[in-house]
């Protein structure tokens, strides 16, 4: 796509690009050449946080970071997809904050808050999300075991697997506690991961 090529340069090209926004056959399209511009498309990708198609409103949420330059502002601008009603647009949010592993204070908060989503997946990918921040995630323990226990089968699989790696020696009590799980999911990988700490 040649708005790669051109970057900034090809900041004449955005009222155009802005009013294809509006056509459902070319939006994405458009939302591509947008990103590939960059600061200058700003204001029009801002927009598409609250486009009536969840495509864009997931595509803008998942790329925003590319046009913003400042952490601080970027988080505050994705808090509008992470409250959005669209899980995969929610989802895509999550995964910008979660990426952002040199932002720990603005991230975990955002990570944790996301591990009691009601769809599964976007609580199950903030758990796994966690694991890329390191120590910093230590406060996230607590969040984790309640998911587990809580939890549905992917959310409750990935929150055990995060705190094992997150912290291993206090997740042993709760490992040990779901071997005698009535859940035969839960009982499988406690016992899985159990043995390979062992």
């Amino acid at each position: 796509m040649g708005f790669e090529a051109l970057q900034t340069n090809a900041a004449a090209a955005l009222p155009e690009l802005t009013r294809m926004l509006e056509d459902t056959n070319q939006a994405l399209i458009a939302m591509q050449c947008l990103f590939s511009i960059g600061k200058p498309a700003e204001a029009a990708i801002l927009a598409t946080l609250t486009n009536v198609s969840p495509e864009l409103r997931r595509f803008s949420a998942e790329n925003l970071a590319r046009v913003t330059d400042d952490v601080e502002v970027l988080f505050d601008r994705l808090k509008q997809p992470l409250g959005d009603p669209d899980a995969m647009v929610r989802l895509a949010a999550i995964h910008s904050a979660g990426i952002q592993t040199h932002a720990p204070n603005e991230s975990v908060p955002l990570l944790i808050k996301a591990l009691g989503d009601q769809n599964e997946r976007v609580a199950a990918h903030a758990a796994r999300l966690l694991t890329n921040f390191g120590p910093n995630t230590k406060c996230a323990c607590n969040a984790l075991s309640n998911l587990v226990v809580t939890g549905g089968r992917i959310s409750s699989r990935s929150a055990l697997k995060s705190l094992f790696a997150i912290n291993p020696e206090g997740a042993e009590p709760l490992i040990l506690s779901l071997m005698r799980s009535e859940s035969i999911e839960k009982r499988f990988l406690a016992v899985g991961l159990y043995g390979n700490a062992r």
